[in-house]
């Protein structure tokens, strides 16, 4: 006898129209969690996806147990994230953990965010994004000169000329004993995109910082 349960706690909201701000409209949103589990070959997940632009905050939590011992494979994931006027904010994470050695169950799960928007004029920016991360990056996609992008997670500051960019977070991965799981968490803020129009003829290329934080 195979026994799967499955529980989820959802916010169902409207999705509202994309956020518009001094010349900042996000464009796409692809956020979702999955939470997996398996035991003795037998295997369960449910995915949850965030509805557009809207606010995301979910959790979902998956439990398989084998057919023969009956011990039991847990994963879960969850996700926080909202894209602000001016700014995103985003944290995910997920874990897994089993009853016992007997059939191999485990269990696991994927936070994802990724979301992309155009800025109409130059805007000076701070990033920070820290967490053990599968995926990371942030940074523009039109092919434009003077463009960037940044893969490791980290404490970013400087000034973003008019375009399109994406920034994108993913944590992943699968546990069975000992328990294990991570997690992430983004912040962009982006103060007055029009205040920072004169900074991009200070230099050519790319006046942009990053700080390394020391223990």
């Amino acid at each position: 006898m195979v026994r799967t349960l499955a529980s989820a706690m959802v916010v169902c909201l409207l999705a509202p129209l994309p956020a518009a701000s001094a010349g900042f409209t996000y464009t796409a949103s692809n956020r979702y969690i999955t939470a997996f589990a398996t035991s003795e070959g037998v295997s369960n997940s449910q995915t949850i996806t965030a509805p557009a632009f809207a606010p995301f905050n979910q959790t979902v939590n998956m439990e398989v147990h084998g057919p023969q011992f009956g011990n039991g494979g847990y994963g879960s994931a969850s996700q926080t994230s909202q894209l602000n006027p001016l700014g995103i904010s985003a944290g995910g994470s997920w874990s897994g953990r089993r009853d016992s050695q007997l059939g191999s169950p485990s269990g696991g799960g994927t936070s994802h965010f990724s979301a992309s928007f155009t800025l109409d004029e130059a805007a000076e920016f701070t990033l920070e994004a820290s967490g053990a991360m599968t995926q990371f990056g942030f940074g523009t996609t039109d092919g434009l000169p003077g463009g960037f992008l940044f893969m490791t997670p980290g404490s970013y500051h400087g000034t973003m000329r008019a375009g399109t960019y994406q920034l994108v977070g993913e944590a992943s991965g699968s546990a069975g004993f000992p328990p294990s799981g991570n997690g992430f968490s983004m912040t962009l803020t982006i103060p007055s995109p029009a205040s920072a129009a004169a900074l991009l003829g200070l230099a050519a290329g790319l006046p942009l910082v990053r700080s390394r934080r020391r223990g």
